[in-house]
């Protein structure tokens, strides 16, 4: 079985984030039952690497996983993750934008995503909104034990709907515009991800993609 690769993005500047970062994407893997592979930028030692060359390696963890998950929490988006979340479109990855925080920072009415609306209506692309405030009404422990396994599986459902959609674009087109997008991407991006090696990075997304559907369908009926 071909794992699929998830790429969590999200700010890792601090301890709260660094923690909640981990608390929750390893609760997700532990709920994919063996399916996913997580690529964390945190879990790599990227000690003694330039600013471009960490950028790099972030890229070429997102050019070679098969969805996204992309932390959409704050006043103000991390612009990191959203520079990640609008690369992964140009790319066609399914993504899923997670938000915990209760805020509205959106101007796009109380009835939408509560983020900027240059950020939302991207095909392939699932909204969870999962404020932890509700959960911070029990004591700190079953916060602790509790929310990342709660969060899991609604994380695990929203994947689901986005990976089960129709790609946009064909096999063909993908591996150009994924060819063309490391081009403009500059530094070593380009020498990274010859067309050989998109071809193949294809294959495996494909392969994936339905053993993952296929595990999934499995333990539930997916719905049509």
């Amino acid at each position: 079985m071909e794992k699929l690769k998830l790429y969590w993005a999200g700010g890792l500047f601090d301890g709260k984030e660094i923690l909640g970062n981990y608390l929750m994407a390893h609760a997700f893997i532990e709920a994919s039952e063996g399916t996913i592979e997580l690529l964390l930028p945190q879990d790599f030692d990227l000690s003694g690497l330039s600013a471009g060359e960490i950028r790099d390696v972030n890229y070429s963890m997102l050019f070679t996983a098969g969805a996204i998950v992309a932390n959409f929490d704050g006043h103000d988006l991390d612009s990191g993750t959203v520079a990640e979340f609008c690369t992964a479109k140009t790319l066609d990855t399914p993504c899923v934008l997670l938000r915990t925080d209760f805020r509205n920072s959106a101007d796009q009415g109380s009835c939408a995503d509560p983020w900027n609306l240059m950020c939302s209506s991207f095909p392939r692309t699932e909204s969870l909104l999962a404020p932890a405030v509700s959960s911070m009404k029990l004591d700190s422990g079953r916060v602790v034990k509790d929310y990342p396994a709660q969060l899991a599986q609604k994380l695990l459902a929203a994947l689901i709907r986005t990976v089960a959609s129709a790609p946009v674009l064909p096999a063909n087109r993908r591996a150009q515009r994924m060819r063309e997008t490391a081009e403009l991407l500059g530094g070593k991006m380009s020498a990274l991800f010859p067309l050989e090696r998109i071809a193949e990075i294809i294959r495996q997304q494909k392969n994936a993609r339905n053993d993952f559907l296929a595990a999934m369908r499995a333990k539930n009926p997916l719905p049509d």
